[in-house]
């Protein structure tokens, strides 16, 4: 089963109108707020674990996957049941994956960390944890480092 996550670098006003148009099912102003974003990033099963765990790879240092799982908090549900659920990440975990460099010792280890922690096949990982997908969240990162905003997620279950 795919579950989307898309990723957002913005401020906390517009996360929260984009939060509105969801929770109205208003499909157009939803698109309209997104197309105003500086950054977005929408992933296939590429959940707030697996950025939290490219920041931690980043330092090249060892962590802990659980500690790292903190990396996000929740900022707002649309449903406390059902969601979407809106997370938001700390700055030194945005700032980690802006200024990384993508090598394939990094993936590796992140690759590697996501298994550990889902206990998920390191096939499906590899397909999923992708140069592409460090690539694309490292832009959006660097927007939001360069335009002083936040890192948000909101997972679509």
């Amino acid at each position: 089963m795919s579950q989307l996550f898309d990723y957002y670098a913005c401020t906390q006003a517009q996360i929260q109108e984009l939060a509105e148009a969801i929770s109205t099912m208003d499909e157009e102003r939803q698109e309209n707020i997104e197309a105003a974003m500086p950054a977005i990033v929408k992933l296939k099963n590429l959940n707030q674990d697996d950025f939290s765990f490219l920041a931690a790879c980043a330092s090249g240092d060892d962590f802990d996957l659980v500690e790292e799982v903190g990396a996000s908090e929740l900022f707002m549900a649309i449903d406390e049941a059902e969601g979407p659920f809106i997370l938001t990440y700390t700055s030194s975990a945005t700032q980690a994956i802006a200024e990384l460099t993508v090598t394939d010792a990094l993936l590796e280890r992140w690759i590697q960390a996501s298994t550990e922690f889902s206990g998920t096949d390191s096939q499906y990982a590899r397909d999923l944890l992708t140069k592409s997908s460090a690539e694309r969240l490292q832009g959006l990162c660097k927007t939001a480092i360069e335009k002083e905003l936040e890192v948000f997620v909101c997972v679509f279950i």
